[in-house]
C-alpha cells in the first residue's frame, strides 16, 4: 500500500489516540445516555510509559468529497484532486489508490475505475443496458460488489465483479431487491440486505456460497426503528458481531440513522451512536475498531469519529481534525 506524506501526522495521532483512552467514557444511541467525547489534539499530548489494551492498529482512511478531493489519515489537506471524476455512487480502495464510480451515461449506469498513480479510467464490462449501483472493493483489491439491475429483471442482484478478468457474477439468490453489499475487514464474509433479510455469505470470489440469513425484525431496536435499502451492514471476519445502521424515530428527531451492534451468538442488538448525532457511513478496521462519520442531527457537516473497542467498554475520540461538509465516499486503509 501507498501512504505518501503522512506519516509523521499519523504517528503524532497514534500518541495522542493512547493518551485520548485514559479519559474517555462509554456512549449511547438512539435508546442508550450519551456519554461524553474527547477531541483529541495530536500535538499537546505527552508520550505515556504503558499502551492500554485495545489500541487501534489502522490509524489511516481515505475520504472522498463531492467536490473530487480525497483526504488521508488525521490531515486537513487535501490529498488529490480528481478532475475525471463526475459520478455518482462512488468507492475507494482500502489503499487509497483507486476510485469506483457510477456514471448515468453512456448506458443506464456505467461503472468506471480511477487509478490515481497511473491516471487510467477504466469502463468496467457490465452489459450497456445494465443498471449498477452501490461499489464496494474487496479488501485485497481484486473483486468490486454492486448491485445490479439487468435488462428485463425489476429487482437488483448482488454481483461481483472481476478486476483481473473483466467478468462478473451475480451471486444473490432473493427475489427481493437488494442493497448495499460490504465485504468483512479481512475479506473472508460479505454481507448485504433486502430490507426484510440479512444475508452472510463465505467470500471465496465467484465461489462465495450463502452461510446465513438473518431476518431483519432481529436487528430493529423496540418499535422506534426500521431497515431502509440504505441501511449498512458489515460482518466481523470472526462472525460474531454484525455493525449496521438503521433509522430511528423519537419525539426529538424525526428521522435519524443510528449506529449499532449485533452479536449473533446472544442475538442482542446494542445502539453505538452518541445521542443527537446519526451515523452517515462506517467501516470497521481489521483490529475491529469502528471508523465513522458522525453528523449532528441539526447540522451538515461531519466528522470521521472512531470507536475503540476494549476488553471492558467501548469508547469514542473525534479522530479526525478535517470537517468533511460533503463527504460521499470513506474506506478504512488497510
Amino acid at each position: 500500500m501507498r501512504n505518501e506524506g503522512f506519516g509523521a501526522k499519523t504517528l503524532f495521532l497514534y500518541l495522542a489516540v493512547v493518551m485520548a483512552l485514559f479519559a474517555l467514557s462509554g456512549c449511547g444511541g438512539c435508546n442508550v445516555a450519551a456519554g461524553e467525547e474527547l477531541t483529541v489534539s495530536s500535538d499537546t499530548m505527552s508520550v505515556p510509559e504503558d499502551e492500554p489494551e485495545g489500541l487501534p492498529q489502522t490509524m489511516s482512511f481515505f475520504v472522498f468529497d463531492v467536490n473530487t478531493n480525497i483526504f488521508a489519515g488525521n490531515t486537513p489537506e487535501t490529498m488529490d484532486i480528481m478532475e475525471d471524476i463526475t459520478g455518482i455512487k462512488t468507492a475507494i480502495s482500502h489503499d487509497g489508490v483507486r476510485i469506483a464510480y457510477v456514471k448515468p451515461s453512456p448506458s443506464p449506469s456505467s461503472v468506471y475505475v480511477y487509478d490515481r498513480y497511473e491516471k487510467d479510467n477504466r469502463l468496467l464490462n457490465f452489459p450497456s443496458d445494465a443498471a449498477v449501483s452501490d461499489p464496494v472493493f474487496s479488501p485485497d483489491g481484486k473483486f468490486l460488489a454492486v448491485t445490479i439491475i439487468l435488462n428485463g429483471d425489476k429487482t437488483s442482484k448482488a454481483a461481483l465483479y472481476d478486476l483481473r478478468k473483466d467478468t462478473f457474477k451475480i451471486i444473490s439468490r432473493d427475489n427481493m431487491p437488494v442493497f448495499n453489499p460490504t465485504f468483512s475487514p479481512k475479506g473472508s464474509k460479505m454481507v448485504f440486505h433486502d430490507m426484510t433479510k440479512v444475508f452472510v455469505y463465505n467470500f471465496n470470489g465467484f465461489n462465495t456460497k450463502l452461510l446465513k440469513t438473518f431476518g431483519c425484525e432481529e436487528f430493529c431496536m423496540q418499535n422506534s426503528s426500521g431497515i431502509s435499502e440504505n441501511s449498512k451492514f458489515q460482518i466481523s471476519d470472526d462472525g460474531n458481531d454484525i455493525v449496521y445502521t438503521y433509522n430511528c424515530y423519537s419525539d426529538t428527531v424525526v428521522s435519524s440513522t443510528v449506529l449499532a451492534r449485533f452479536n449473533t451468538e446472544t442475538l442482542l442488538s446494542e445502539d453505538l451512536s452518541p445521542l443527537n448525532k446519526y451515523c452517515t457511513d462506517f467501516q470497521i478496521s481489521r483490529d475491529g475498531n469502528i471508523y465513522c462519520f458522525l453528523r449532528k442531527t441539526d447540522d451538515d457537516t461531519s466528522e470521521v469519529k472512531l470507536y475503540v473497542k476494549t476488553p471492558s467498554e467501548r469508547k469514542v475520540i473525534v479522530f479526525s481534525a478535517k470537517i468533511f461538509d460533503s463527504p460521499c465516499s470513506f474506506s478504512v486503509s488497510y
